[in-house]
């Protein structure tokens, strides 16, 4: 393929579609072409991928393995499709099965290449990872629809299975802490930001608030103060999503040493995630304008906040998507 082709496809793809042209020329020379036969595994369950596969020509059959070792089908990819880009940008192990249906030609960018990529041009790295991110986003929403429907089927209409008991505390409060209050010296321990150097750890201390939250309040994300990056100190935060007819669905607890808001970090129109305090808690919090003034300041730092957002985006869409195939699969059995 010439290298106007390349960047023709490009520019057609779903993940490249919003590049511009300089952006697309830096990163064409960091795709490879890689050959697949008929048949071929290209990604097998519970193994390791650091790629990127870009769909130049054929069909890919994508399947996972329930436990069980039932086999159910996800979807068949074709030109312009993608996949690979959950498991490396999360660095986990590879979610699904992919074999190649016919001879197919796939572009492909390695972990090895990002990383070059982002010493040389980091902003266009920056680039890719934020829109695998936004794209993660918008299936991860996908599928809470799906399941909001499914369980409202095998629920005869009541559409209750996953209603929220938990209700929120309308008199509950918060308050921003003042910074002797915490050991903020004890950010620096959670897994989050084990990597930070020093400087990198001092730059963030000063650009965070420290904040309370007495149990039963809610945290709505589609509110301004509810879209930032939380670090909880300690408590009990319950991620939740407000579902069809308003009900709210509850995705996860997250406890001391965890961290929420990544994907309403993302979100520049109303979000229906919220967040639930189930216990009080201490939450350390990176809000948009936070990150513009470290990005002003450090902008490894930026990049590595940043990483880990799109990084748990990414794993976040996994998390659902499995949840989805294996209501699906046994829904389909309840029918049988």
């Amino acid at each position: 393929m010439s290298n106007n082709n390349l960047l023709n496809y490009l520019k057609n793809t779903p993940l490249f579609s919003n590049f511009s042209q300089d952006n697309l020329t830096i990163l064409a020379p960091y795709l490879e072409p890689k050959e697949l036969q008929p048949k071929q595994v290209v990604l097998e369950q519970g193994g390791l991928n650091d790629c990127i596969f870009l769909v130049v020509k054929g069909e890919f059959d994508i399947t996972v393995t329930l436990p069980g070792d039932k086999i159910q089908h996800v979807a068949m990819l074709g030109p312009s499709d993608f996949f690979g880009e959950v498991t490396m940008l999360s660095h986990g192990l590879v979610t699904a099965i992919v074999i190649s249906q016919d001879k197919g030609l796939c572009y492909v960018l390695s972990q090895t290449n990002l990383n070059v990529l982002r010493a040389t041009s980091p902003e266009v790295a920056h680039n890719i990872e934020f829109r695998i991110a936004i794209l993660s986003r918008q299936r991860t929403y996908q599928v809470y629809e799906k399941m909001h429907d499914l369980l409202k089927a095998a629920s005869s209409g009541k559409g209750k299975m996953l209603t929220l008991p938990f209700v929120p505390i309308s008199s509950a409060k918060y308050i921003v802490c003042e910074r002797s209050e915490i050991n903020l010296t004890l950010l620096s321990g959670m897994e989050s930001l084990a990597k930070l150097t020093q400087e990198e750890h001092d730059v963030l201390l000063s650009h965070i608030d420290v904040v309370k939250y007495e149990r039963g309040y809610l945290i709505e994300s589609g509110e301004s103060q509810g879209k930032f990056l939380g670090f909880v100190y300690s408590g009990a935060i319950q991620v939740s999503v407000r579902g069809k007819e308003n009900t709210i669905d509850k995705i996860e607890v997250v406890g001391p040493g965890g961290c929420f808001g990544f994907m309403s970090m993302l979100a520049e129109e109303k979000d229906e995630v919220a967040f639930l305090v189930r216990e009080p808690a201490v939450v350390f919090q990176v809000n948009r304008a936070h990150l513009a003034a470290i990005h002003k300041e450090n902008i490894p730092l930026w990049y590595k906040l940043s990483q880990h957002i799109f990084a748990k985006c990414a794993a976040y869409l996994f998390t659902v998507d499995r949840q989805l195939i294996r209501m699906e699969s046994e829904f389909q059995d309840i029918l049988k």
